[in-house]
């Protein structure tokens, strides 16, 4: 049986003001009891609520300026960039039955895997069940749990972030995007996306100035394929005479237009989770969070390193965000590309496109003010812990 449903009209929460570009406002859409209202321990009844957030940057900021093309989107009145995106959370009823914890999961291209590792629970977008929600291990403890959207390139269905497209001086701005792929088996077409992902689509698929390269690995010289022997089936994929060779490496460089400021993603996380730490207003529905972790794995493990290796975990008044963060499993050295305007957050580094050249330095912002901040954090029997920092936590 379904929780009944306490809110189905469109709820807006306001926050901030005109001077505080900061989480704007939370659009509640659905708000209702989890598993009918039952408890989970000392922490009681717990509710989801489901929307949207709104959020606005000021270029001039200085915590902002790392984020390349963002002087480059369109602006509103008060010369701030405007974009939104999916937010999930869930909370103890009573707030203040909580553990004072928020625990934040980066969703991995969209999905939430916080209840399936941590709560033993079935993998679900929109948890409802017994079966979906689990064992209650971290409900239990009265932990906060928060979910929000960070990539534009998402398949549909899954939380995404809806982010602005930079311009010049409100004229597309088009440039060589490069994608890239390997393949596992013979087959006669590929995507330029990553699994099912959105990706930049090609101006023109018959001109000249396309190409298409192959190599065996990825140090070696990369080989031209001959123009007549591939071309574009759709805007975001190829085909190849004779099929794709599986194993090898290959590049599609193509034009396309309208890059986005991906770096918005990291700005959004920093700013909602600073919302539910410092607010203390009637505007934040989960008032008394003390301390905020986050978790991440494998594409957003890489997420939240370079989340810190660029000085985000400090939010516009300078005041720290995340209080721990644990990087689990498969978190590969390669950075994301969630800086530079043009990219696809769903691909690593070395294989994403790019409309634009990258503008940003990528040396470490405040290295040494995040690692005073920063607790690196493991979950073990139950619990959360503190762990002996490695010199690899934060790069």
């Amino acid at each position: 049986m379904k929780s009944p449903v306490f809110v189905v009209a469109l709820l807006l929460v306001l926050v901030g003001s005109a001077a505080e570009a900061r989480l704007v406002q939370l659009r509640v859409e659905q708000r209702e009891l989890i598993l009918d209202g039952k408890p989970f321990g000392l922490a009681g009844p717990y509710e989801k609520l489901v929307g949207k957030a709104d959020f606005a940057l000021h270029p001039a900021v200085q915590q902002n300026r790392i984020i390349v093309a963002l002087p480059l989107a369109p602006r509103n009145a008060r010369g701030e960039v405007e974009f939104s995106a999916d937010f999930y959370l869930l909370k103890p009823v009573d707030p203040t039955r909580g553990n004072g914890r928020l625990f934040y999961e980066a969703g991995n291209r969209g999905r939430k895997r916080i209840l399936a590792t941590f709560q033993k629970a079935a993998s679900a977008g929109d948890p409802t069940t017994e079966e979906e929600i689990g064992d209650g291990a971290l409900m239990r403890q009265g932990f906060t749990l928060l979910w929000l959207g960070w990539q534009w390139d998402v398949p549909e269905g899954r939380m995404r972030m809806e982010m602005p497209v930079a311009t010049n001086r409100g004229e597309p701005i088009t440039g060589w995007v490069r994608g890239n792929f390997i393949l596992g088996q013979r087959v006669d077409t590929a995507s330029l996306a990553d699994r099912g992902h959105l990706g930049y689509e090609v101006l023109d698929p018959l001109s000249d100035e396309n190409t298409m390269t192959v190599r065996e690995l990825p140090l070696d010289l990369p080989r031209v394929v001959d123009r007549q022997t591939w071309r574009f089936v759709g805007s975001q994929t190829v085909a190849l005479e004779g099929g794709f060779e599986p194993g090898k490496i290959y590049d599609v460089i193509y034009k396309s237009k309208d890059p986005r400021v991906v770096g918005c993603g990291l700005a959004g996380t920093r700013d909602i989770v600073s919302f539910f730490k410092y607010e203390e207003g009637e505007a934040n529905p989960m008032p008394g969070i003390q301390h905020a972790l986050a978790w991440g794995v494998s594409q957003t493990g890489r997420f939240l390193r370079h989340f810190l290796y660029q000085g985000f975990n400090e939010d516009e008044q300078g005041r720290p965000v995340f209080d721990g963060v644990s990087i689990k499993w498969v978190a590969p050295a390669e950075a994301l590309s969630t800086i530079v305007s043009g990219k696809l957050p769903g691909m690593p580094s070395s294989t994403s496109t790019s409309c634009i050249p990258s503008t940003c330095s990528l040396s470490p912002t405040g290295g040494k003010r995040i690692r005073k901040q920063i607790l690196p954090i493991a979950f073990s029997s139950g619990r959360w812990k503190a762990v002996r920092p490695r010199r690899s936590f934060i790069c």
